[in-house]
């Protein structure tokens, strides 16, 4: 009897050390696994995270490199000549057109005696290397308008606007653009101005260029 209740105590704890020892093992051996699957469970995650974080800014810069894209204003260029040679698209932009007679110019520069009194001196040349344009004879006290550039250090555009009086005399000036036929601008005729001489009146428009003949 004492024999079996001795044997019955070393069985019971041979099978509480083997499961002890079972359960550890277990734990060695099975807890790494869990750590590892957790680790890339979590990197799985920051993964597709960082998928969507990769196509939207792919897709940004796409959006932005389309902007650049798009055709913009030329040095010495304004908004207004990219848009539709209209006087209500002129008349949008307020004139900057300067009146006033020639003065002394240089050679690389240009002198208006303004109609206020102010004196004048622009380069022909803009900062961006823009060569302006004069339109007609630079000729000492004749009645010009112009447009500037760089803070009115640069000439833009220049007429002869006693020359231009040969051929037309209702007429505006307006941001650079001639409006032909009366003081309505919503009803001229909006042209370029091609070349002007003392005998000579070419202008442009979206039917082309033609000549201007000299009034009488």
């Amino acid at each position: 009897m004492l024999f079996c209740l001795r044997r019955c105590k070393v069985t019971n704890n041979y099978f509480i050390t083997h499961f002890f020892t079972e359960f550890l093992l277990d734990t060695i051996f099975v807890l790494p696994e869990m750590l590892i699957f957790a680790v890339c469970l979590t990197w799985t995650i920051m993964y597709m995270d960082s998928v969507r974080l990769l196509f939207f800014a792919v897709l940004v810069a796409v959006l932005a490199a389309a902007c650049q894209n798009r055709p913009a204003a030329g040095p010495g260029q304004s908004s207004v000549e990219n848009q539709a040679d209209t006087p209500t698209v002129i008349m949008q932009i307020k004139d900057s057109t300067l009146y006033g007679r020639a003065g002394d110019c240089g050679m690389s520069t240009f002198c208006l005696v303004c109609d206020n009194g102010d004196t004048m001196y622009v380069d022909r040349t803009s900062e961006a290397g823009v060569d302006g344009t004069i339109y007609g004879d630079l000729i000492l006290d004749d009645r010009f308008c112009m447009i500037t550039a760089d803070s009115n250090q640069s000439l833009v555009l220049a007429v002869n606007l006693s020359q231009l009086e040969n051929f037309v005399k209702d007429y505006k000036v307006i941001n650079g653009r001639l409006i032909l036929q009366g003081a309505n601008p919503e009803k001229g005729d909006t042209v370029r101005i091609v070349r002007l001489t003392a005998d000579t009146l070419v202008v442009s428009d979206i039917h082309g260029e033609r000549g201007l003949p000299r009034l009488r």
